[in-house]
């Protein structure tokens, strides 16, 4: 979860004009929607190295069924070959 400090960004709000109340509801608001929805690095990082296992997954597969198929082409050959 994504952390935002409200506190200074409602007396940033504040200093440029906004009303106390104004800023406070605005860095409130903002705070609870990046909480709910902003990625932090741990997430991104979490599914880059989901994203690597299951490439590495299908790649294995991929390697595994060309490698069966290939046994199962040979064994023919060979037996229409005799």
């Amino acid at each position: 979860m994504a952390m935002i400090d409200t506190l200074k960004l409602a007396h940033r709000l504040e200093a440029v004009g906004f009303t106390a109340q104004q800023a406070e509801g605005q860095a409130t608001a903002l705070g609870e929607f990046l909480g709910e929805t902003a990625a932090t690095r741990a997430d991104v990082e979490l599914l880059i190295e989901r994203a690597k296992n299951e490439t590495i997954r299908w790649v294995a597969s991929i390697v595994i069924g060309t490698s069966a198929l290939q046994a199962v082409i040979l064994a023919v050959l060979m037996k229409y070959l005799k």
